[in-house]
């Protein structure tokens, strides 16, 4: 993944969130059976509050062909994240549902982050990558 945009659902009022997210991740996929496979990821992302933050995850997911070369995605992970302004700085474990597109080397991902840790905004988050075969 290389780059993440975010919309604040309820904001708090007088704060200024960073909406553009740059990112690396590195996403590994191993087919488990059929159309289902293992994923792990590990990753560097600047947040709302414009802090670097860590995370390393792991998941399941399902792909679906829909024609025309695009896949839809979809993944449940849970991992862990290092996020300075979260639980006090330490690491936080966290589970997300990934719905996604993938065709060829493009790949586009949306996820919804519950509110959470007293009274942060629930956020949707869509990223994009590039992907290929090792």
């Amino acid at each position: 993944m290389v780059d993440g945009v975010s919309h604040h659902f309820k904001p708090k009022p007088n704060r200024t969130y960073r909406d553009e997210h740059p990112m690396f991740a590195l996403t590994y996929a191993r087919p488990a059976f059929d159309s289902y496979y293992y994923t792990a990821r590990a990753g560097v992302i600047r947040d709302s509050h414009d802090n670097h933050d860590t995370y390393l995850t792991a998941g399941f997911m399902r792909r679906w062909p829909l024609g025309a070369g695009f896949n839809l995605d979809a993944s449940l992970i849970a991992g862990v994240i290092h996020r300075k302004d979260l639980n006090d700085g330490n690491l936080t474990i966290f589970a997300l549902p990934i719905l996604g597109i993938q065709k060829d080397w493009f790949q586009f991902e949306v996820t919804y982050v519950p509110k959470f840790d007293g009274g942060r905004s629930d956020v949707l988050f869509a990223s994009f990558g590039v992907s290929f075969d090792l």
